[in-house]
């Protein structure tokens, strides 16, 4: 949804993220930096999604950072709770 809403509708063309356009960097020197970026932005937009910063803040009080049980209530994996309450500053100290 991320590339398809920031990518795709944006441009005049079509945007592809299969391995062979990753692989291709090689013959094309700024590829590398765009496709990162590209990445990274529907990363982002992926955790605003699925994780908004408001429902992460309430929840991880509520269950005092159980990764589990955070994971399971926003259907997304333990490494992904994590990081999202690690760059929310969330995540106590001894689970980082």
């Amino acid at each position: 949804i991320g590339h398809w809403q920031l990518h795709v509708a944006a441009s005049s063309g079509a945007v592809f993220d299969r391995p062979q356009d990753i692989s291709d960097h090689e013959t094309e020197p700024d590829k590398p930096h765009e496709l990162e970026q590209r990445e990274a932005q529907a990363n982002a937009f992926a955790r605003e999604l699925l994780m908004p910063q408001l429902l992460i803040r309430e929840q991880a009080l509520a269950t005092a950072c159980n990764l589990s049980v955070l994971a399971e209530r926003f259907d997304v994996s333990v490494p992904a709770i994590r990081l999202r309450l690690r760059l929310l500053a969330l995540l106590p100290a001894g689970m980082r």
